[in-house]
């Protein structure tokens, strides 16, 4: 009977929620923390577009790079919480609290996920020559004078230092 009543229960929790409609009345706003021309703007731009189609509203895709896209997650934090202002989220926002001692922002509250727009792995590689074992790649990048990456504080420079630290 227990098992009987937490299947139910589980059941009537997992119900989706009415969803409140939405029209926006002006452009929507779709920030790309990153760079024009990377890979990030290319996917906000396609989903911009395709959310434009959709709505039959303007959605405007600006790109504010700078800190590690701290600059335009910070804009996107602080627009008015009306739904006309979007952002992509990726894995340098999941190991900024983590790495950087006062974010503007605050991920869990500022923010409301919408949709996951795709994946992407963190690899780390090592040289290919024989005998080349993790450790060892670690040792050759310290003594070429340290880690070469995509930036200062970047979530792939952040790992690699993490993951270097066994080897001294």
């Amino acid at each position: 009977m227990r098992i009987l009543a937490s299947a139910f229960l589980a059941l009537c929790l997992a119900t989706p929620a009415l969803a409140q409609e939405w029209s926006p009345s002006r452009p929507v706003r779709f920030i790309v923390p990153w760079s024009a021309g990377g890979s990030t703007d290319a996917i906000g731009r396609a989903v911009g577009a395709r959310m434009q189609e959709t709505l039959g509203q303007p959605v405007i895709v600006e790109n504010r790079p700078g800190a590690n896209a701290q600059v335009g997650t910070d804009v996107a934090a602080k627009a008015a919480p009306d739904g006309m202002t979007m952002t992509v989220i990726e894995l340098p926002h999941a190991v900024a609290p983590a790495v950087v001692a006062h974010l503007p922002y605050d991920m869990q509250r500022d923010f409301t996920p919408v949709a996951m727009l795709g994946a992407s792995p963190l690899i780390l590689f090592g040289g290919a020559g024989p005998g080349r074992a993790r450790d060892a790649a670690v040792v050759g990048a310290r003594s070429a004078g340290g880690y070469a990456g995509p930036g200062d504080r970047a979530p792939a420079q952040g790992s690699a230092r993490r993951a270097g630290s066994p080897a001294g």
